[in-house]
């Protein structure tokens, strides 16, 4: 199966966050052009903002596509992509953000059997604590591509390389998607810029 990572970071941020899409950003192509090319799994991050479950992708804020329930955003993507699946992460927000998360998605896998995973976002400075996912993914091995480059991060930005970030990298050196990746019923191939 065919996955993409942070699938609707195509949307725009503000100007700032804009200026340094290079780091965020993972796809280029809509949700629907994403679909065309037989993407049949979606990575959904989400906020809320102003009492709607907005998307985004760690500070960047996404514009123009946002739901006033995490029930209405199920209910879109099971109807606009009846065969696809899609998982849903809090990208961020406080207890009490995490709180209405938790009280909203849990027990929607059941109404909407698309919803095979969801949880909330580990933020980098807690990786070594505890945190529980509230459901996980059992039926898929995950390959996520190009999350290594031949000089790490850090060493790109010690000698001003940025233009070798790991996003970029991707575009440029995703393997091409092929029939058995595209038929594959128990690996899901997740990848920036499909």
């Amino acid at each position: 199966m065919i996955g993409t990572h942070d699938s609707l970071t195509y949307l725009k941020s503000n100007f700032f966050n804009e200026l340094f899409s290079f780091v965020w950003r993972c796809q280029k192509k809509t949700l629907d052009e994403q679909y065309a090319e037989n993407v049949r799994f979606f990575d959904i991050r989400i906020t809320l903002k102003n009492k709607h479950w907005t998307f985004c992708h760690d500070k960047a804020t996404l514009k123009d596509f946002s739901f006033l329930s995490i029930d209405n955003l199920c209910k879109y993507f099971s109807e606009k992509y009846p065969d696809a699946y899609f998982r849903i992460i809090l990208e961020r927000g406080n207890e009490k953000v995490k709180k209405s998360f938790i009280d909203e998605i849990t027990g929607l896998e059941h109404i909407y059997p698309a919803l095979i995973w969801y949880g909330i976002k580990k933020p980098w400075t807690t990786l070594w604590f505890d945190e529980n996912i509230i459901k996980e993914i059992k039926e898929y091995n995950c390959c996520l591509f190009n999350w290594h480059v031949d000089k790490s991060f850090f060493h790109n930005i010690r000698h001003l390389n940025l233009g070798q970030t790991i996003k970029r990298y991707a575009e440029k050196n995703n393997p091409k998607i092929t029939k058995k990746m595209i038929s594959s019923k128990h690996i899901l191939h997740l990848f920036d810029y499909v």
